[in-house]
């Protein structure tokens, strides 16, 4: 149910973006969203008083936080140049950069079949992006850079979470991208609807909820098994194009989206012949980083 949640507000938020898109600048989309993203995690921060505001490793703070703006924003912009199929396809190409990126900084054992996983997966983006290389030119790009960036967020907040609180980690990720976007986002502004900015808040609550239910699915379960249900995203994403955005089926997108895929959870598969499963503590904090071993630092916030 959790994993499910996840791809209908991924895909939700990618059909918001790019409606919203034809008539705000992605900066200024970015920015509102960044904002209230770091506002509506206040009300479960403040009955804590400081303490989840006691933030412990301020470096990967910034960093998460700048290049968290230049992935939204790159994600944002790609929307405006290819259909929500093709996107999300081209942006299930993160793992693949996690590979890689997990080996270097966390030192992660790389074997001959994940080297091929990766591989394989870039021949399936090369797929989905043939057709549109010749004309879109360097807007290609943009889905690749912000899974790249994605996937190094992914590895900093790997190295964060034995030692911060969710809610500080989705706090500081939204007030830095906000400090971030807000002099570019002053540049473009413009005057919007209330029905705009009506949308926009429900991009940046769904930015924290997507964040909220994959660390709950990840409490219960391993990755694994739940991984197939994730690729469910590429799925709906077709059906919203095809039924209600009256976008063509590319055959090219499907193709690629299945070697993206099928290469993915065979790493996944590999991955956990690789490792022992994760330890779980089952708790009704929805913030608590409920996958996190006995060793980390926040133990008094762990029933």
């Amino acid at each position: 149910m959790w994993i499910l949640l996840v791809d209908f507000i991924c895909v939700t938020n990618d059909v918001i973006t790019q409606q919203l898109g034809t008539n705000i600048h992605p900066i200024q989309i970015a920015f509102i969203r960044f904002l209230v993203t770091a506002l509506s995690v206040l009300p479960f921060m403040l009955p804590k008083g400081t303490l989840y505001f006691r933030a412990r490793m301020h470096n990967l703070h910034f960093w998460r936080a700048l290049l968290g703006t230049f992935a939204v924003g790159f994600g944002i912009v790609s929307l405006a140049y290819f259909p929500i199929a093709s996107n999300a396809g081209l942006m299930f190409s993160e793992p693949i950069f996690f590979l890689p990126l997990a080996a270097i900084f966390l030192r992660e054992k790389v074997g001959a079949g994940r080297v091929l996983c990766s591989l394989l997966g870039f021949a399936g983006v090369v797929i989905i992006l043939h057709e549109d290389m010749n004309v879109l030119g360097i807007a290609c790009l943009f889905p690749l850079l912000s899974a790249f960036l994605f996937a190094v967020i992914c590895v900093i907040a790997k190295k964060m979470v034995y030692d911060e609180h969710l809610l500080t980690l989705l706090f500081y990720f939204g007030v830095g991208t906000t400090i971030f976007a807000l002099v570019p986002a002053m540049f473009v502004w413009k005057a919007v609807s209330l029905w705009q900015i009506v949308m926009m808040i429900i991009l940046g609550i769904n930015g924290n909820l997507v964040q909220v239910c994959m660390f709950k699915a990840y409490a219960i379960s391993d990755a694994a098994p739940l991984a197939s249900i994730r690729y469910f995203e590429l799925v709906l994403a077709n059906l919203v194009g095809v039924l209600i955005l009256n976008q063509a089926l590319n055959v090219s997108v499907i193709i690629g989206s299945i070697i993206i895929v099928s290469c993915t959870i065979l790493s996944t598969v590999i991955e956990r012949r690789n490792n022992r499963p994760a330890r779980h503590i089952r708790t009704a904090d929805p913030f608590t980083l409920n996958f996190a071993p006995a060793k980390t630092k926040y133990k008094n916030l762990l029933p």
